[in-house]
């Protein structure tokens, strides 16, 4: 069988965060989990892996090194300084061949600016970058043969803050679109038929012909009130789950009014991921919920000894999520019952796994400490 991809964030452009490729770990067996192999890396930060080619590319915050590592072993294949004093603030994604990643610098007048990088997947050759106008946060996000990437606009400290998605040709980096929004978008654009969506701290989300960025008319938004969307929305099928304030929420794109809303206690950091129509995610308020049409699935949410930054990945019946209390939780998604409670990163683990052929991977570290990237399989 031919080994599985996990390309960019949340495994692809819907971002569900689903492999339901993966058949090697299961429920019956993710309890013998161990470390496969460790990698320290300079410096820490979200450190969020992708995975492609049986290659695993990973960005560090404060001096902007990109890496590639054999996914067998952890041997360094490569890394770069992707741009003089310019951290990575994005999880890469991998497409053709070339690894796309984010990156954002402050300047000396208070604002930001960031630049999206596209280097070669085999050399970490420099092929193309393109300066935006603000920072990047979220991940790129590739379809077909445009990247989306979106960004936080804040010029000095008396401008007011905004922002915008970009669409950029996946071989040149030109400019195919830009959709100006009302104000910063953190988290990743997410594609699904015809439709790019993304959250905005202006409380909405909204959803954009992603053929024709440059009409500033979006398809539809719904608002939140006074609750924050800052992460990414992901798409299963036809319904759009996205996070605002403490509230996991439900809307259909068709008819883009409220399904339903199930609330936390406490904001919501971890973009949800969707396997099967139940939605997994966690919350500051140190739980992981497993959700289905607005009620909790399990008997009671799975308590960790931390907040809940990291966003869960699901294959095979398993979620896999991080806490800021040093530990990689393996819980079966049916049931929410621990399977694996011995997976000590040794730092807090706020960066998303990623999960293929018969191994997890994830970050742990944050960006005033070294990070590493840790390898879980059966052995």
């Amino acid at each position: 069988m031919a080994p599985v991809d996990w390309p960019q964030f949340h495994f692809d452009a819907s971002h569900v965060g689903w492999n339901q490729s993966e058949h090697k770990l299961k429920v019956s067996n993710v309890g013998n989990l161990t470390v496969k192999w460790s990698k320290v890396l300079r410096t820490g930060g979200d450190l969020s892996p992708v995975l492609a080619q049986d290659v695993l590319y990973v960005g560090t915050d404060t001096h902007g090194y990109l890496y590639a590592l054999d996914a067998k072993d952890g041997q360094l294949l490569w890394y770069r300084h992707a741009l003089r004093d310019f951290p990575i603030t994005s999880a890469p994604a991998v497409a053709n061949g070339i690894v796309y990643v984010g990156t954002a610098r402050a300047d000396d007048g208070g604002g930001q600016h960031g630049i999206i990088l596209a280097v070669d997947a085999e050399s970490g050759a420099r092929i193309w970058a393109k300066t935006t106008a603000g920072a990047i946060y979220g991940a790129p996000c590739v379809d077909g043969n445009v990247v989306y990437v979106a960004n936080a606009i804040r010029a000095n400290d008396q401008a007011s803050p905004s922002g915008c998605v970009y669409a950029l040709d996946a071989s040149s980096g030109s400019k195919l679109g830009k959709h100006l929004t009302a104000d910063w978008v953190l988290g990743s654009p997410t594609v699904s038929g015809d439709l790019l969506y993304f959250s905005c701290a202006d409380h909405s989300v909204y959803a954009v012909d992603k053929t024709n960025l440059n009409n500033q008319s979006p398809a539809w938004s719904h608002s939140f009130g006074n609750l924050e969307p800052w992460n990414t929305p992901a798409v299963d099928g036809d319904v759009v789950y996205v996070t605002a304030g403490p509230d996991v929420n439900c809307l259909h794109p068709q008819n883009p009014t409220l399904d339903w809303t199930y609330t936390t206690q406490d904001k919501i950091l971890s973009s949800p991921a969707v396997a099967g129509g139940v939605v997994y995610v966690g919350s500051t308020d140190k739980q992981v919920y497993a959700i289905h049409d607005g009620n909790l699935v399990w008997p009671e949410p799975v308590l960790t000894g931390g907040e809940i930054r990291s966003s869960p990945a699901v294959a095979n019946g398993v979620v896999y999520v991080g806490s800021s209390d040093h530990h990689l939780y393996v819980i079966d998604a049916a049931t929410g019952d621990l399977l694996n409670p011995n997976l000590d990163a040794g730092d807090p683990v706020i960066s998303s796994p990623a999960v293929a052929n018969g191994v997890v991977y994830v970050g742990s570290g944050t960006d005033q400490t070294h990070g590493y990237i840790t390898a879980y399989d059966l052995h």
